[in-house]
């Protein structure tokens, strides 16, 4: 006695004899080419529509990360003449 045939709710959800077999594989083949074919044609129009897509433009302004002993770094804006902000710009 060979492997069983995988069964669905209980009942044989293939047919057991190979001539009918090879017919269902048949079938479920040239009913995924088709279907794999149109899914590659949407994937390149994707990848297409993504790489036409501009990158985002690089930030006009930086803030400096601060420094000191036993703190994180974390960003804090320079500060310039009369205690303001000074933000350097981006080269």
């Amino acid at each position: 006695m060979g492997t069983p045939l995988p069964q669905l709710n209980g009942r044989q959800e293939l047919p057991p004899d190979l001539p009918r077999l090879r017919t269902l594989v048949t079938y479920l083949r040239g009913r995924l080419i088709p279907a794999e074919r149109t899914l590659n044609i949407a994937e390149e129009r994707e990848a297409t529509h993504a790489r036409r897509q501009p990158l985002p433009e690089p930030p006009a302004w930086l803030i400096e990360p601060g420094f000191g002993a036993g703190q994180l770094p974390g960003p804090r804006p320079r500060r310039g003449l009369l205690g303001q902000p000074t933000l350097h710009r981006n080269q």
